[in-house]
């Protein structure tokens, strides 16, 4: 008779102690599902190649092209010999940049290199805000499922003592018939938070691989305790502008406009110095001699096709700084709404803490009536699911609340909302 009751009781300190061993580690493990996802996130890579071609095509237009030799041989005969007045002819020339552009193609230089660093930053940062994210749903669906569990275990006790008394003609069958509809039914919400824990859990080994660590439950109750900042509503425009994601928005439109300001100066061409050197053989007594010479070709900016490319060119830089100004509003919008719902999740969980404080007891207390028959099943059932319910709507709150510290942190590029790793430059 001592065995089960010590057995129970094991268990019991089992699971009051494992979410104590997790809370030391559960930011520490969340940091590195997060670094696991720098090294291993396909889309990372993606993002850094398309950010270091379009930097690279910036460069390319702002740079003055390539240099070219040509080699000329003219007065071949038959059989590709060479006629007595046979001339040969080298050439070397290149297109050049005149001093007057050197700062537009500085400027496209140093703004598709910040382009580049901004940019990559920012993927870095959204990135470890998704995993952020993934990682916290898969953490409150543990939770729920501890939860479901437990109203399971609770309900297959109830239907075992309700069969039992049955048998011994204290109750009715149809009470024993409802109880374990209840628990089917129950069953069948465990499976279904179990296939929901399964999908979070893909979805985070897709973005952090297989060897990241995941949440476990409790890892919650710690993460709502860490100390979290929210920025004052009249700081949160100037915040937002240092975020990445801003600084990420405003260097593209940057970039976009030195090269509209350098291409407005090139778009009919780059000018081109060319040197010359040339071989005359000797012919009718008149000696051989070499000859040098330069020439220097300048494009007008003349025709349709020059101003059509320096109107496109001023149009994209104009595209580009009004997606910046709708990025930052977006951001704005983003920002309001993660800090009014972190409000109302903390003000829910500030409510409900003195009713959780009480579960244990109320729970217990119903246990006991429900043994002891001073209540129905039916009220067992009722009481038992507005526990839970008050356990999962608490659940839903932790998991509010973190998530929009995470994209206020996000959003803000700033650990003071929720600490987010720290994005190397």
């Amino acid at each position: 008779m001592h065995a089960p009751k010590t057995l129970i009781g094991a268990l019991v300190l089992a699971l009051a102690a494992a979410p104590a061993a997790a809370d030391s580690s559960a930011l520490e493990r969340l940091h590195n599902a997060v670094e696991s996802a720098w090294r291993n996130a396909p889309d990372l890579e993606v993002r850094r190649a398309e950010l270091t071609a379009a930097a690279a095509e910036h460069r390319a237009e702002a740079a003055a092209g390539s240099p070219m030799v040509e080699w000329q041989r003219e007065g071949i005969g038959s059989s590709f010999t060479n006629r007595d007045n046979a001339q040969t002819t080298l050439r070397l020339g290149a297109p050049f940049v005149p001093p007057w552009e050197w700062g537009d193609v500085r400027a496209v230089n140093r703004d598709a290199g910040l382009f580049t660093e901004d940019g990559i930053r920012a993927a870095r940062h959204d990135l470890a805000a998704r995993v952020a994210t993934d990682w916290l749903q898969l953490a409150a669906t543990l939770d729920e499922l501890e939860v479901a569990r437990g109203r399971l275990e609770r309900l297959e006790q109830a239907v075992t003592l309700q069969t039992h008394r049955r048998d011994l003609g204290e109750v009715a069958g149809i009470e024993v018939v409802q109880l374990e509809l209840e628990r089917l039914r129950e069953a069948g919400h465990v499976h279904q938070l179990q296939s929901g824990v399964a999908a979070a859990r893909a979805r985070l080994v897709e973005l952090a691989g297989p060897d990241a660590p995941l949440p476990v439950a409790g890892d919650l109750v710690t993460l709502v305790g860490l100390p979290s900042t929210l920025p004052p509503a009249a700081d949160l425009e100037a915040r937002i502008a240092d975020g990445p994601l801003a600084r990420a928005a405003t260097a593209q439109a940057r970039v976009m406009a030195s090269r509209a300001g350098l291409l407005s100066e090139a778009a009919w061409g780059r000018p081109e110095a060319e040197a010359e050197w040339e071989r005359f053989p000797a012919l009718d007594g008149i000696p051989g001699y070499d000859a040098a010479g330069v020439r220097v070709s300048w494009p007008l900016p003349l025709g349709r096709a020059g101003r059509e490319r320096a109107a496109a060119a001023r149009a994209t830089a104009a595209a580009a700084t009004a997606s910046a100004a709708v990025t930052l509003r977006e951001l704005e919008r983003r920002a309001r709404t993660a800090s009014a719902a972190a409000d109302n999740a903390a003000r829910v969980l500030a409510e409900a803490e003195p009713v959780m404080a009480s579960l244990g007891s109320a729970e217990r207390s119903l246990a006991e009536q429900f043994r002891l028959g001073a209540v129905s099943y039916l009220v067992y059932i009722d009481g038992l699911s507005r526990l839970d319910d008050v356990r999962t709507q608490v659940i839903g709150a932790r998991l509010d609340l973190l998530t929009a510290r995470v994209d206020l942190a996000r959003v803000l590029g700033s650990g003071s909302a929720f600490p987010l790793p720290e994005v190397s430059p």
